[in-house]
């Protein structure tokens, strides 16, 4: 097992998209692998599948969109590989509510 920094950088182009509420660029980083989990900070958050994730990403998205631009700020972001496994660990906040001027609402 050995650090991954080309994973980081992913990781940090993936919470970008996210700041942008870019949905098409969030979702190019994830596998279309039917196996595929994605696992957001609420325990209930666990979704398997591709196209199960994009859809309620999709709704959660929205929702975003009219809460205003999202700010993500990393406190920590781990990396790891073996061969051709990879896996990342993200640690941080997300903020919504702020206009598309920058003000809070």
């Amino acid at each position: 097992m050995e650090p991954a920094p080309e994973l980081i950088t992913f990781a940090e182009r993936m919470m970008n998209s996210l700041s942008a509420l870019d949905y098409e660029s969030f979702l190019d980083g994830f596998s279309r692998h039917p196996g595929v989990l994605f696992i957001g900070p609420d325990p209930d958050e666990r979704w398997e599948g591709f196209d199960k994730m994009a859809a309620i990403r999709k709704a959660q998205w929205l929702e975003m969109w009219e809460l205003g631009a999202t700010r993500i700020d990393m406190d920590e972001i781990v990396a790891w590989k073996e061969g051709t496994v990879g896996w990342i660990s993200l640690r941080g906040r997300e903020t919504f509510g702020q206009s598309k001027l920058g003000k809070s609402e």
